[in-house]
């Protein structure tokens, strides 16, 4: 994330002020016993969030003054000059824990929505303090992260997705709670997405250990809207938050991440009475929509790697057929969102950034699949995989 000059010192100036006020009423809003704790809590982290994202100057301050605050005596020490963000991301990783213990003990889907504020926070803030790897890995090294995180804030959203589904498909009104926790469970998302970013391959499989293509694949499906409401936005955003992270996580991952990410996109897994498969729902919006792009950006992942994945020694021949007709199919979808451009007889310029890079990821998918494919029809030992293999080839 690049900013200028004045960027820094507005972020500066908004830091002093939310420190100002954090050391005025610490007591009053950073402890677990207040009613308001939650509330207090994350709102504090989510500005302070939006402050720091990122940056360089601001997060290496940070982390110093984190490293002297681990020194001392923590909130107990009133009369410490510390910075009064270390109060605020101690108080905050606190709510965490105690929200994983509760969570821990089982909770109904309606009182799910509880749990994903605190945690959605707590994640938000930690990833927006990251502003290179090396500050990535020392967080994982260090266990400062509460151990279940991923797995747990996930697994809320994955709750969530069938009730926002739902409310999706209500002619109800939609709530502010309702929106709320649909930008919750973005946060979830993107903070991790960030993470996975800045921490490199290292903190790319910490993530995959924890959170597979299944749960994302799921939650982007489910929650992109079929009709317009009043969070169609936010949950195109939810939708192409999941597809992004799994494109993020499937760019050095091995053959069987691989393998479990095409099974979630294959037509036999279908949705819906038309069959359509995860590509076809994601992309329904078209050109116009960031669905597409994050989908495609998928498609593209899954296509750069098709020679390795057809030919790992662990593929039987059914799921290497799969797995070709799988990218053949979301190549089809593809070039039909590409052909929209091109219809009437008249051709369309992309007219907008999303649109140029829907159609750039498109392309290089088509690229990539048609050089995968054919060491895969000149050498592939079994002969219906070379015949499947073939047949992709000439129907693109």
């Amino acid at each position: 994330y690049v900013i200028d000059a004045s960027s820094i010192v507005y972020q500066s100036i908004g830091n002093e002020i939310l420190a100002g006020t954090i050391r005025s009423f610490r007591e009053a809003l950073l402890s677990l016993q207040s009613p308001s704790a939650v509330d207090n809590i994350c709102m504090l982290t989510n500005l302070a969030s939006v402050l720091h994202r990122n940056s360089s100057i601001l997060c290496d301050q940070f982390w110093c003054d984190w490293e002297n605050f681990c020194q001392g005596d923590g909130m107990a020490d009133a009369n410490s000059s510390d910075d009064p963000m270390c109060y605020l991301l101690d108080a905050s990783h606190n709510l965490a824990v105690s929200t994983l213990v509760e969570l821990n003990k089982g909770g109904s889907d309606n009182s799910v929505i509880h749990f994903l504020k605190p945690l959605s926070s707590f994640l938000h803030f930690i990833a927006s303090m990251c502003a290179n790897s090396a500050t990535v890995h020392s967080i994982l090294d260090s266990e400062f992260l509460p151990e279940g995180l991923i797995t747990n804030s996930m697994s809320v959203c994955a709750a969530l997705a069938p009730l926002i589904s739902s409310v999706n498909a209500s002619d109800n009104q939609i709530t502010s709670e309702e929106r709320s926790t649909v930008q919750y469970a973005t946060a979830v998302i993107q903070s991790i997405s960030t993470l996975a970013y800045f921490g490199g391959k290292r903190a790319r499989d910490w993530i995959r250990q924890s959170l597979g293509p299944k749960v994302l694949c799921d939650i982007a499906t489910r929650v992109l809207p079929q009709r317009q409401n009043t969070i169609v936005t936010d949950c195109i955003e939810l939708s192409s938050s999941a597809m992004n992270l799994l494109a993020e996580l499937l760019t050095d991952s091995d053959a069987a991440f691989h393998s479990n990410a095409l099974v979630c996109f294959s037509t036999s897994n279908s949705f819906g009475t038309d069959s359509s498969s995860a590509f076809n729902i994601l992309a329904s919006g078209g050109v116009h929509s960031e669905a597409t792009l994050s989908s495609m950006l998928v498609m593209n992942c899954l296509a750069m790697n098709l020679t390795r994945n057809a030919f790992h020694s662990q593929s039987n021949t059914q799921a290497i057929v799969s797995c070709l007709l799988t990218v053949g199919n979301g190549i089809k979808v593809g070039l039909e969102v590409l052909s929209t451009l091109f219809s009437g007889g008249e051709v369309s310029f992309p007219s907008s950034d999303l649109q140029v890079g829907i159609c750039h990821t498109i392309v290089s998918s088509v690229v990539a699949t048609l050089i995968g494919l054919k060491p895969i029809i000149y050498l592939h030992e079994d002969d219906s995989v070379q015949d499947v293999a073939v047949a992709i080839r000439d129907e693109i």
